[in-house]
C-alpha cells in the first residue's frame, strides 16, 4: 500500500439539463380541458341552491306587510 497517494481531482457532477418549458398555446389548451373536481361541484350547486332559495323567499314574502305584534297581550291565552 502506498503511504504517499495520489491527489484525486474533485469530483464534477455533469451540469443538469434545463427543464423544457410548455409552449404558452399548449398550456391553454391542457387547462381548457381540464375536468372539475367534485369538490367544486358542489360548490356551485349549494351556490346555486342558495341563490334560488333566496330568490323564492323573496317572491313569497310580502315586503308590505306589518310586522307582527311582540308585546304581550292583556288578556290571558286560554
Amino acid at each position: 500500500m502506498n503511504q504517499y497517494s495520489a491527489p484525486r481531482e474533485p469530483v464534477r457532477l455533469p451540469a443538469p439539463a434545463p427543464a423544457p418549458e410548455p409552449q404558452a398555446r399548449a398550456r391553454r389548451a391542457s387547462a381548457r380541458h381540464r375536468k372539475s373536481s367534485p369538490s367544486l361541484r358542489l360548490v356551485a350547486g349549494l351556490a346555486l341552491a342558495s341563490a334560488l332559495t333566496a330568490t323564492l323567499v323573496t317572491m313569497t314574502v310580502d315586503p308590505a306587510a306589518p310586522a307582527p305584534d311582540t308585546t304581550p297581550s292583556a288578556q290571558p291565552a286560554r
